[in-house]
């Protein structure tokens, strides 16, 4: 064996232990980002776990087709002038969900912070939009800060959904869909699971709009400005929540849960 021959394969071992090196690095940093990755892949797995895939896509179907019926967009305004006429001065936006209904009226929920404006402003009118994009004037029944939730009520015109609440609060991991109007967006359903439950802090409310001190659902079917008020759903398609606001840095939302809800209307209901 000449000498050029032995250069060639010490050479040859050298970059077959500098291959092995990077291809062991490789294998690493591919292991690591799947790792990384359980959380989102487990995020959508778990919507099969226990579940049978096409009963999913049956639910979906039916919130589209059932549940989006007693979903609603919420306006509220405000006027300087008495009479309100001219544009109005202040327009906070929201949704609500259908809850209730008698021979003249459907009854919904929102969240207070939505409708709730300063008596600075004379005139005060509120209207909400069905899934169709119908409008109706909508008018007060009772609402409270300590829950952040509001009842108001509109004449019945069109035939809509009334959905019911859930009788027990959702349990961690279990999947919920948000339905709302995030950012103005119509009919959004969004999906997720109950991360926990915990006390919100908002350094940012006015306690005179929004003043919750329990414990909330705090989850991950993604809210934004818009769908405070919105419904927060169970696979029974119950209401199980109301959405009243989230954070936009981990897209969690924090929703009143069912017993708090119940426990607010049969609050209105004693007034």
């Amino acid at each position: 064996m000449n000498m050029l021959t032995k250069k060639v394969m010490i050479l040859n071992q050298k970059w077959a232990v500098i291959v092995k090196k990077y291809l062991l690095l490789i294998i690493v940093v591919i292991n690591s980002l799947f790792l990384s990755s359980c959380k989102y892949i487990n995020d959508f797995t778990s919507l099969e776990q226990n579940q049978d895939p096409k009963e999913l896509y049956k639910i979906i179907n039916e919130i589209s087709l059932e549940v989006m019926p007693a979903n609603l967009t919420v306006y509220a305004h405000g006027y300087y002038s008495r009479f309100g006429l001219g544009t109005p001065n202040i327009v906070n936006q929201g949704s609500g969900v259908i809850f209730h209904s008698d021979d003249q009226y459907y009854y919904f929920l929102t969240s207070n912070h939505v409708v709730y404006i300063s008596d600075d402003y004379k005139t005060k009118n509120y209207y909400v939009n069905d899934y169709k994009n119908n409008e109706y004037q909508a008018f007060y029944v009772y609402s409270h800060p300590n829950y952040d939730l509001a009842i108001f009520k509109f004449v019945k015109t069109n035939n809509l959904t009334v959905l019911n609440i859930s009788l027990k609060d959702p349990e961690k991991d279990e999947i919920v869909f948000s339905i709302g109007q995030p950012k103005n967006q119509k009919n959004t359903i969004t999906v997720g699971s109950v991360l926990k439950y915990d006390v919100p802090v908002c350094k940012e409310c006015d306690s005179i709009r929004s003043n919750v001190t329990f414990l909330c659902i705090i989850h991950d079917a993604i809210i934004n400005h818009g769908s405070s008020g919105g419904m927060l759903i169970n696979l029974k398609k119950e209401v199980v929540g109301i959405n009243t606001f989230g954070s936009l840095t981990n897209n969690q939302g924090i929703a009143v849960p069912a017993s708090k809800i119940r426990e607010f209307i049969e609050l209105a209901n004693n007034q």
